[in-house]
């Protein structure tokens, strides 16, 4: 997941690129199919979203782009590049993907604040009544008063 010297490089070098382009970016992580359990990754997962995390951040710091306009995806070994049947093959599956968004995509993408502004929109517009409860002082289903099943 660490960016090495040449890789560096290349992503500052393709970040001037992607400045100077109005489109969003997406940075995709990706690992092979041997299984990681360390200290620092727990799976695949973690390790390729890591992978993509470092170069967004790159781009960020060093390539100049906004980050409203960055997101990252780890998809873990389940988006293999070639099959992973010998060690070359493996080692091209450890990459990360950077995808150029077309201008359309932005209609897909939350607007401004994100969440935390969609949820505020619900409760000041008053239809957030329909939103149940939680008991949060029960330890258990079925402690609390009027417990309400889903």
């Amino acid at each position: 997941a660490d960016l090495t010297g040449p890789a560096k490089e290349i992503i500052r070098s393709v970040g001037h690129i992607l400045a100077a382009t109005p489109n969003a970016v997406r940075v995709e992580g990706h690992t092979d199919n041997v299984p990681i359990h360390t200290a620092r990754f727990f799976s695949n997962w973690e390790l390729s979203t890591a992978r993509a995390t470092n170069v967004l951040q790159y781009f960020i710091t060093k390539g100049d782009i906004a980050p409203d306009r960055l997101s990252a995806a780890g998809y873990g070994e389940y988006k293999p590049s070639v099959p992973n049947t010998s060690e070359r093959n493996r080692a091209l599956n450890r990459r990360v993907d950077i995808v150029l968004l077309s201008s359309d995509y932005s209609k897909f993408e939350p607007e401004g604040g994100g969440a935390a502004a969609s949820g505020t929109e619900l409760l000041e517009s008053g239809s957030a009544d329909s939103v149940p409860e939680f008991d949060t002082d029960s330890d258990a289903p079925g402690e609390g008063d009027d417990d309400e099943e889903f």
